[in-house]
């Protein structure tokens, strides 16, 4: 009797949501929401750049050893024991917002 009882309010529900869902503006909102979604996720807000650095040592004219951060380009050769430094910098991009004003 009691699943005779849920099963007639959930189809009554059914039929009373779903025209209310299928009204314009409704939708609107959904496909609105869902653009907005896909932009978000095709333009991320944040930009990352590494750049790479190789210690080498230098000697003075006094034979002082100095240390000099080398910075490399793409492609450069590094070899085991070298030590290198990463530096990172970020951009944040300006919204679309923004940009409007």
């Amino acid at each position: 009797m009691k699943l005779k009882r849920w099963s007639i309010l959930f189809g009554t529900a059914t039929l009373i949501a779903v025209p209310l869902m299928l009204n314009t503006p409704v939708l609107a909102s959904l496909q609105q929401a869902r653009e907005a979604i896909v932009e978000a996720i095709n333009s991320p807000k944040v930009k990352l750049f590494l750049s790479v650095n190789k210690k080498t040592e230098k000697i003075d004219v006094k034979g002082n050893k100095q240390i000099v951060w080398q910075s490399l380009e793409d492609g450069a050769e590094v070899l085991p024991g070298d030590s290198l430094r990463y530096s990172r910098f970020y951009f944040k991009k300006p919204s679309s917002k923004q940009l409007s004003k």
